[in-house]
């Protein structure tokens, strides 16, 4: 063989190896040929002859990267640039595929096909968050124009109310009364919610000790949890940190996930577990259900305002625990898996 041919060879081969695409070649019954470090370590295949030789569905089932394999091998058509999200051990990934078919001088496929998969999921998040702020910062001035034109005949009306209850009804008159009163509290309360998102009210930032602000917190939620038979579950929750922040907000942010993760849980005696974690100056608090999880094509978008799966969700509490987040300077994780669960993380700076 031409020495020059076989430097380049071994130039292609340690390019493979060591680009940051995830590569993998299959033969026409997706038995796998090659597969490069990059493929390997996001898959967590702990070595390459652990793959080669064999189907790729014996060691990889995700939807939808199979199924658009399977369907590029059976009408020979090369695919470029197709994005989609994946779901890889719970966590969700946008990656964008090429698809190329080996051919030989006939133009005949001869070897299989070459997978190059690229894994933009930060770059992806990212953009969805800009694109959350823009949202937020376009329903603003709108928002607090229709809260305040919603908020004063509901003021007339439950003074009218509370004024004629105060008085001898009626049954029926009173039974009416009192779902007219009960409508009132729940509008009061999306607007609230609504407020939150669209103009946040003034921040109070003081030291908070992260142990009681939990403590509190799951004390409000402890009734609701219990009438939905499910159990609050704490780990190491009785840590000596301390972190500024605004508590009344902070508290709302748990409550919001707390409430969200018992909506989400449909099974007898579930679970519901809060842990906390400390490292490199950073907490990290985490809100983990045993629900039915969130699909994964659906988590880049449960932070927007106004989207929600739920009947009579309103899609503003998740927009609401985001802007609270922002507003202390920390981030959020979510992991979920369909039938399994749902665990969001929240990180914040900690001073002590």
């Amino acid at each position: 063989m031409n020495p020059y041919s076989e430097k380049l060879t071994d130039l292609y081969q340690l390019l493979v190896e060591n680009t940051n695409n995830l590569i993998i070649v299959l033969d026409s019954d997706t038995v796998v040929r090659a597969i490069n470090k990059a493929f390997r370590v996001l898959f967590d295949i702990s070595d390459e002859q652990h793959a080669i030789g064999r189907k790729l569905s014996d060691f990889l089932e995700v939807d939808p990267l199979h199924s658009i394999i399977l369907d590029s091998l059976a009408s020979g058509q090369e695919l470029n640039g197709f994005e989609c999200w994946i779901n890889v051990k719970g966590k969700s990934l946008f990656i964008i595929i090429d698809i190329k078919i080996i051919k030989d001088i006939t133009g005949i496929m001869t070897e299989g096909i070459m997978c190059i998969l690229r894994n933009l999921t930060e770059r992806k998040l990212e953009e969805q968050k800009l694109l959350t702020l823009e949202k937020q910062a376009v329903i603003g001035t709108l928002a607090a124009g229709i809260a305040h034109e919603i908020r004063n005949p509901l003021t007339a009306a439950s003074g009218f109310i509370q004024l004629l209850l105060q008085g001898t009804l009626e049954d029926k008159v009173r039974v009416y009364l009192e779902h007219v009163r009960t409508e009132h509290v729940r509008i009061e309360k999306l607007i609230r919610d609504f407020m939150l998102v669209a103009k946040p009210s003034h921040f109070v930032m003081r030291e908070i000790p992260v142990t009681d602000l939990i403590r509190e917190t799951i004390s409000l939620m402890e009734a609701q949890a219990i009438l939905s038979d499910v159990m609050i579950e704490q780990i190491n929750t009785n840590v000596p940190a301390i972190m500024m922040g605004d508590g009344e907000q902070l508290k709302q942010l748990f409550i919001n996930l707390i409430r969200n993760a018992i909506q989400a849980t449909d099974k007898a005696n579930a679970k519901i577990t809060i842990s906390v974690e400390i490292n490199d100056g950073f907490i990290r608090i985490s809100v983990e259900d045993q629900g039915m999880g969130i699909p994964h094509e659906n988590i880049p978008r449960i932070f927007d305002p106004f989207f929600t799966t739920k009947k009579e969700g309103t899609g503003i509490g998740l927009t609401g625990v985001y802007q609270i987040m922002k507003n202390h300077n920390g981030d959020i994780l979510v992991e979920s898996v369909e039938g399994i669960g749902t665990k969001f993380v929240i990180i914040f700076p900690i001073l002590l």
